[in-house]
């Protein structure tokens, strides 16, 4: 892994990044951009995940303040390397000169473009929107959504939004969802 970290370190580094073991961040303006190189079961393939942060919505979500340091998995929005390069889950071998030459390329000619459109809440909200048609009832893509729609002025549309995921929703999730109703003063 390491070969991997060192070939995207070299370009990461210039772009504003900084790395925690196999996680880059960097702050611009209020979001914060998120790559995170994964590692297959197998430990043979790897991907590239990637996605922005915007804090309101992390807090709203996850009833905290947004960390020093974030995780893939608590970004905002999230896309696979391989949905930007139009091929679905891109998975590359590990520790071969290829793979270096591949991740780098899409760093470079889709990870970092992704990044700079994405530097907006109207973009953020396009893209949430989308990935919400085809969302599996997980419910922090709906509760940021409902946070970007109060960032842009729609308290209602973001309150209802909420309600609906409340109404629709069961378990532990209830509690986030009723901090977020909170947090956006729909309660």
């Amino acid at each position: 892994m390491k070969q991997f970290t060192s070939a995207i370190d070299s370009v990461l580094k210039s772009a504003g990044f900084r790395r925690s073991r196999s996680v880059w961040n960097r702050a611009v303006g209020e979001f914060v951009d998120v790559i995170d190189l994964q590692c297959s079961k197998s430990n043979d393939l790897v991907t590239m995940n990637l996605g922005v942060v915007y804090p309101k919505a992390y807090t709203a979500c996850w009833g905290e303040p947004l960390p020093s340091y974030v995780v893939e998995p608590r970004a905002t929005v999230r896309i696979r390397i391989g949905h930007l390069l139009g091929v679905g889950d891109q998975w590359w071998p590990r520790e071969t000169m290829a793979t270096n030459e591949a991740i780098l390329t899409a760093l470079t000619e889709h990870a970092l473009p992704f990044f700079d459109r994405m530097h907006s809440l109207e973009a953020i909200e396009r893209l949430l929107t989308d990935q919400s048609r085809s969302s599996s009832g997980y419910p922090p893509p709906s509760i940021y959504l409902a946070a970007i729609k109060h960032s842009l002025g729609d308290a209602s549309g973001a309150c209802e939004l909420l309600t609906s995921l409340r109404e629709a929703t069961s378990g532990p999730w209830g509690t986030k969802i009723a901090h977020a109703e909170t947090f956006l003063g729909c309660r």
